[in-house]
């Protein structure tokens, strides 16, 4: 490439006639830009304005091939599915391609008795029609025109139509990040995952009010990316906007990642692959901590080959063991989990150690754990260069609130677990409070008072066979005297 023009040639390739000049703008989106009736081109590059780089191409099979920068048939294919938007309109629902690629023209059907019928064909990117509705499924095709029309893109998969659920076909995985004056360090995040070695995904982020510039950073990486969605929300809190994220996913697995700390390129594959290896619920694997800039250590340091498989029964054995390494860890960040499991528990809103509430009720409705043996997560825990953060504002919590919320956290479990495994949750509730009670001096003041009266509201709630407080004598007996207080 010269500053002048652009001298593009390939070999012939046998059985194509029909070359066509793509151009990679600034936003590394793909586009085609002119049909060519030879596979040698030279032009000025002033007629492409704005375009950094440029590619010859070919159809053939239906599909696009690109010829790479040595001119030699690559077999990338441009294939790929649509992603779609499902929201309501004033005229019935509008289904948004929200695709980079420009396609000539979408066909829409319903799928009726498991057969498709055919609605509409439009050259629109936005098909509006009174025709849809709720909860119906509808099938989208996407072509380009050469010599004929070429099917390149579709629907992967059948979907219902929903109003305003984001509904991302193709992607198996949506991570989900919550952010809050994060302008000095989602960068850094958001580029962890641009660079996974993991490749159907999508990342939901719920803008919490953010009153620095996070909202212009979050606007260039939706621009620049097709699988970044963002909502710009009045702020909150973290666990109302850790609810918005949840009630936004349509994909099948989900991964919350906090907007400060990074993940290793391989980290969602390896969590993904062996999610689906072993048909578990839940995925886990070991962090790095990161306390200050030199110093590094693990959490859940388990030792096994690659991966382990637990029970809920077998998770909760180690965590009653107390061993120091087990994967009864409540942080949200580590896991990728399916979705129709993470939505059967809310995050408590207005409070804080929403992580701990939220993750021990939902532990009760999983039936399979895989613990990946890998430290691919890094937990950064150092001070960040900015104000208003989730983090900072907890720090100016008043202590007796942060006990408060403490106790409303460890005691939400009970009320929002599976009632049929809810024995371990009720003991190790009880236990982590009557454990904290114990340490209070203070027996005046009014979190003193207010934690004996949860306590005592528990104990009489619980069933004294609990087979987990039965083994364990001294909380039993404590917890007897405050049942019977």
């Amino acid at each position: 490439m010269s500053e002048k023009g652009v001298n593009l040639s390939c070999e012939l390739i046998d059985n194509i006639n029909s070359y066509y000049l793509i151009g990679m703008d600034k936003y590394f989106n793909n586009y085609k830009l002119k049909e060519l009736d030879t596979n040698t081109y030279s032009f000025n590059k002033e007629e492409y304005k704005g375009y950094d780089n440029f590619k010859l191409a070919y159809v053939k099979d239906n599909k696009i091939y690109k010829i790479d920068k040595e001119y030699k048939n690559t077999q990338g294919s441009y294939k790929k599915s649509l992603k779609l938007f499902f929201i309501d309109s004033y005229d019935g629902i509008s289904i948004q391609i929200n695709n980079k690629i420009p396609y000539d023209k979408y066909l829409l059907y319903e799928i009726i008795d498991n057969k498709r019928v055919f609605i509409l064909e439009t050259k629109d990117v936005l098909i509006l029609s009174n025709e849809l509705h709720e909860n119906h499924i509808y099938y989208v095709e996407a072509y380009i025109e050469y010599d004929n029309y070429y099917l390149l893109s579709n629907t992967s998969d059948y979907t219902k139509c929903k109003f305003k659920e984001i509904v991302i076909d193709n992607n198996l995985l949506t991570i989900c990040i919550p952010v809050y004056n994060g302008e000095t360090f989602i960068p850094r995040t958001l580029d962890s995952v641009i660079l996974s070695s993991y490749d159907k995904y999508n990342i939901l982020i719920v803008n919490d009010g953010s009153t620095d510039n996070t909202r212009s950073v979050l606007d260039w990486y939706s621009n620049k990316y097709d699988f970044v969605h963002v909502i710009n929300n009045d702020n909150h809190g973290v666990s109302y906007t850790r609810n918005v994220l949840l009630d936004n996913v349509g994909t099948e697995y989900i991964a919350f990642l906090d907007a400060d700390d990074i993940v290793s390129p391989n980290m969602y594959k390896l969590l993904m692959d062996t999610i689906i290896d072993t048909k578990a619920d839940v995925s886990i694997c070991k962090t790095i901590v990161r306390d200050d800039i030199n110093t590094n250590s693990l959490v859940l340091d388990v030792k096994c080959d690659k991966y382990k498989t637990y029970s809920y029964e077998d998770m909760v054995k180690e965590a009653k063991a107390c061993s120091k390494d087990n994967i009864y860890f409540v942080a949200l960040w580590n896991k990728v989990v399916r979705t129709d499991i993470a939505k059967k528990v809310k995050f408590p809103e207005g409070k804080y150690y929403e992580d701990s509430a939220y993750t021990a009720a939902l532990y009760t409705y999983v039936d399979k754990f895989v613990f990946v043996a890998a430290a691919i997560y890094y937990w950064d825990k150092r001070k960040r260069l900015t104000e208003g953060t989730f983090s900072s504002a907890y720090d100016e919590v008043e202590i007796e609130k942060t006990i408060e919320y403490y106790v409303d956290a460890t005691i939400y479990p009970i009320d929002n677990c599976n009632k049929d495994n809810q024995e371990f949750v009720i003991y190790d509730s009880l236990k982590n409070l009557i454990d904290y009670f114990a340490t209070m001096k203070n027996k005046e003041s009014k979190i003193y008072k207010y934690m004996e009266s949860k306590i005592i509201e528990v104990s009489k709630r619980i069933d004294i066979n609990n087979k987990y407080l039965k083994e364990d004598k001294d909380l039993n007996f404590k917890v007897v005297c405050f049942k019977y207080m």
